[in-house]
């Protein structure tokens, strides 16, 4: 039975890293959208979308920033407790 868990963790384990480089290299090699999208035999030329705009641009530029929501992160501390052990049945 060890030699099968130790076959199962290992094969796991290649499949595992044999899956995140071929899905690095598909996403490294996928080609840069292009503005032109073909709708059967028809080009349409996608419009460029305007940046999306800041809080700090908005004060920059004049504009009221009253009914903005700001937010504000609570760090809680952190507690350690033992980890659970699942060593199986």
């Amino acid at each position: 039975m060890s030699l099968y868990r130790k076959f199962l963790k290992a094969w796991i384990a290649f499949a595992s890293l044999v899956g995140f480089v071929a899905g690095w290299s598909f996403i490294a090699r996928a080609a840069e959208l292009d503005s032109v999208t073909y709708i059967g035999n028809t080009a349409v030329s996608m419009p460029n979308l305007p940046p999306i705009p800041t809080v700090e641009g908005l004060a920059a530029n004049g504009q009221t920033v009253e009914n903005v929501q700001m937010f504000t992160v609570n760090v809680q501390p952190q507690t350690f407790t033992q980890p659970m052990r699942t060593g199986g049945s």
